[in-house]
């Protein structure tokens, strides 16, 4: 009886510890941000399983990574460490988790292609911009601009030009374009250019303004996702030193271990905590996305 009443308090403690302290200024803001406008890429309600979606999503960001493998070796590794607690209940939990983490790694991977798109969209305008301003040719601009771009914005600049050239509507072009370009600056810049090709004028200030609010964004969400990191790294900590705290308790006593997971309400403390930790990595990467 002591050594349950020994663990119960060992699992309360580490679960204290898990849980994100007001202490933290950063975590504190973030319980009470406003809502604002997002890259449109959420972990799955329905259908987190499905390796088709797992590879739609990655091939979005220019990634080839074939569910199958991915996602379905991710759930397979994550039964694999839940059978180390030697409970039904931590095979299934461990599963599941993997499959959350690698979707959650996903996540990760499109925000770093949004700052890498958002770059070459910045430095792209200032292309436009400055030949224009030299030769008040649009079409040349757009060429010049897909000659200094880096993939992935290569290719659908490349595509703009192409279809342009051809006679298809400019506003048709850009439309297009921005379907597949997640930078809030791109539209005002399209209404820019919609405008210089039917009216013709100086319009290198405005483009060059455009921008600026482009790289001024980039650089208010970079300074924001460094104060954030402080945040993570805490949870990845403590969520790290529960998973150690199971194991010592695993290997080091396992006799009483066994006793814990040989009854129900064993399976379920260690399969609750062991949920917990993969919930505060999932609610920590959703509540410092930016």
């Amino acid at each position: 009886m002591a050594f349950y009443v020994i663990a119960a308090i060992g699992i309360f403690v580490v679960m204290w510890l898990l849980v994100p302290k007001r202490r933290l200024r950063s975590w504190g803001s973030l319980a009470e941000k406003p809502k604002r406008e997002k890259a449109k890429f959420q972990l799955p309600k329905i259908g987190f399983l499905d390796a088709r979606k797992f590879t739609e999503e990655a091939r979005k960001i220019g990634l080839d990574l074939p569910g199958t493998i991915y996602l379905y070796g991710s759930i397979l590794t994550g039964a694999l460490i839940g059978a180390i607690f030697q409970t039904p209940l931590t095979i299934i939990v461990g599963g599941f988790s993997g499959a959350f983490i690698v979707w959650i790694w996903l996540q990760g991977q499109r925000e770093k292609y949004q700052e890498k798109i958002e770059a070459q969209t910045e430095q792209m305008i200032q292309t436009v911009a400055i030949v224009y301003g030299l030769n008040r040719n649009l079409p040349l601009a757009l060429e010049e601009a897909y000659k200094e771009a880096d993939e992935p914005l290569k290719g659908m600049l490349g595509r703009l030009v192409e279809e342009y050239r051809t006679g298809k509507p400019l506003k048709e072009c850009l439309d297009e374009m921005g379907k597949q370009l997640p930078v809030a600056g791109f539209k005002m810049f399209s209404s820019v250019l919609q405008v210089v090709e039917r009216s013709g004028g100086d319009a290198t200030e405005t483009m060059k303004n455009v921008a600026d609010i482009v790289n001024k964004n980039r650089f208010l969400r970079e300074e924001l996702r460094s104060e954030l990191a402080s945040v993570k790294q805490e949870v990845l900590i403590n969520v790290a030193l529960g998973l150690l705290t199971l194991l010592i308790l695993r290997f080091t006593i396992t006799e009483q271990y066994m006793m814990l997971a040989s009854n129900v309400f064993g399976q379920i403390l260690i399969g609750g905590m062991l949920t917990y930790m993969v919930y505060s990595i999932y609610q920590v990467n959703k509540l410092t996305k930016i």
